[in-house]
Formats: structure tokens, C-alpha cells, sequence
């Protein structure tokens, strides 16, 4: 008998792939039990903010540089590296589901990410320039 799970998982690829902008990505990060997502600047500081588990794969594109911010985050144990192939993709999804040790090491290596928010000081000093 196959077991059937629910699964919030928030695939971010599809629409980096494509260059389309999600304006509620980071409400569907935070609502999500694993991103999927390419190595982009932005995405990767939003998955350590929202501190939600992810599957990072680096994108070839130029002036990026997505495969030392994928290594960065698998060395933090926050996120598992991928190549951009669908079964890879499949098994590192299904790895993380069905392993308790992969949730449990990349949540513990989550809650130690300290994610600095700079808006609100540079927002003051641009209004301190006005």
C-alpha cells in the first residue's frame, strides 16, 4: 500500500528559470516545508531569513555566482546541493521527507543562522539625508 503524504514545498525554479518575479515569495518560503529554488543572492539570504529547509541548485548565469553561495549553504548544513535534473531533484525531495536525520541537521543548522536585516538602518540614514 502506498503511503500518501502532504507536502507544502514551495518550487521556486520554475519561475527563476524563467526570470518571473513571485512577489509573495517569502510568505510561500515561510508557509513551505522545503524550497526548491536556483542559488540567486536574494533567494538565498530569504531562505536563511525565513529559516525554511531547501534544495539549492546552482544556475549557469553570468556575473553570478551561484555555485559558491549553493556551496556556502551546504557547508552551513542549511540547505542540500543539486544539479538541475529532474530525478536528482526527485531524490533529494524524497530523501528529505522520508529521513528524520536530514530534517533534524538542517533545521538545528537553521536555528544558528543569524540573518542581519539592514532596511530599517539604511532607511534612516536616507531620510537623515533629507
Amino acid at each position: 500500500m502506498v503511503e500518501r503524504v502532504q507536502i507544502k514545498l514551495f518550487s521556486y525554479l520554475f519561475s527563476q528559470i524563467n526570470n518571473k518575479f513571485e512577489p509573495e515569495s517569502i510568505n510561500l518560503m515561510r508557509a513551505s516545508d522545503l524550497v526548491v529554488a536556483i542559488a540567486s543572492y536574494n533567494t538565498c539570504n530569504e531562505i536563511m531569513f525565513v529559516k525554511t529547509p531547501s534544495i539549492i541548485i546552482p544556475a549557469k548565469r553570468l556575473n553570478e555566482e551561484q555555485d559558491e553561495r549553493a556551496e556556502y549553504m551546504r557547508r552551513m548544513g542549511i540547505s542540500v546541493l543539486s544539479r538541475i535534473d529532474e530525478k536528482k531533484i526527485a531524490d533529494c525531495i524524497l530523501e528529505y521527507f522520508y529521513s528524520d536525520g536530514m530534517k533534524k541537521r538542517m533545521g538545528e543548522s537553521l536555528l544558528k543562522v543569524k540573518v542581519k536585516v539592514g532596511n530599517r538602518a539604511a532607511a534612516r540614514k536616507i531620510l537623515g539625508l533629507v
